[in-house]
């Protein structure tokens, strides 16, 4: 909620109120100790700097091509040879994922099979109690393999091309901020909720959901 909220400071009104948002949000964020929260906001700062030279640069090129970068990275990375121990022991889970994954690749396992079905068997439990593939790629093609990834790109590319369309500048820093905090968390964690009564709805389906029809 840190991460998305810094990223969204741009929109904003006055600068002063901006500096006080942003310092608020970033301060809970190092102080909650969550070092995913941090990295994603140190992404965005970067991002902010970069816009403000916008003078050399397009914010619209950069944001696509710094968005377009997060969501691959976000997809690749679980897949990549990493010791088990890595990302506190995320890429553990990643791995074993990857091979439940492999008995149901089309339609996956079932959305609640991290809660129900996992925990039934101990070999699985011992990683699965976490309840999710700490990644939003992994998590989605356990839960609804190759399909479910396949109603997610649209989502993302939806979201980036909403993000071009904006006219406004601090209207694109802010959102093309937020899919780039957004795929740093995602990498790490499953952040991703469709529908309203879910507790991370507000900071994934609704965000992207107001982004794509703000397009139309």
């Amino acid at each position: 909620y840190c991460a998305a909220a810094f990223a969204l400071v741009p929109l904003v009104d006055g600068t002063r109120w901006r500096i006080v948002c942003a310092t608020i949000i970033f301060s809970t964020a190092v102080l909650s100790a969550s070092r995913t929260a941090v990295l994603a906001c140190l992404v965005v700062l970067i991002w902010w700097a970069t816009c403000a030279v916008r003078r050399v640069i397009s914010v619209r090129l950069a944001g696509t091509i710094g968005a377009l970068t997060g969501a691959t990275a976000m997809v690749v990375i679980p897949f990549l040879p990493w010791d088990p121990s890595a990302f506190t022991d995320r890429a553990a889970i990643w791995a074993a994922s990857i091979v439940e994954w492999g008995t149901s690749p089309i339609l996956g396992l079932g959305v609640n099979w991290f809660m129900t079905d996992a925990q039934t068997t101990g070999n699985i439990a011992a990683w699965a109690y976490v309840g999710t593939g700490h990644n939003l790629a992994i998590d989605t093609l356990v839960k609804s393999g190759l399909v479910g990834f396949a109603l997610l790109v649209p989502v993302v590319l939806g979201a980036i091309l909403s993000a071009r369309s904006l006219r406004v500048t601090s209207q694109q820093i802010a959102c093309f901020g937020f899919l780039m905090g957004f795929f740093v968390v995602a990498t790490t964690e499953a952040v991703w909720a469709l529908l309203p009564n879910l507790q991370l709805f507000p900071i994934s389906g609704m965000v992207f959901a107001i982004l794509i029809l703000k397009r139309h």
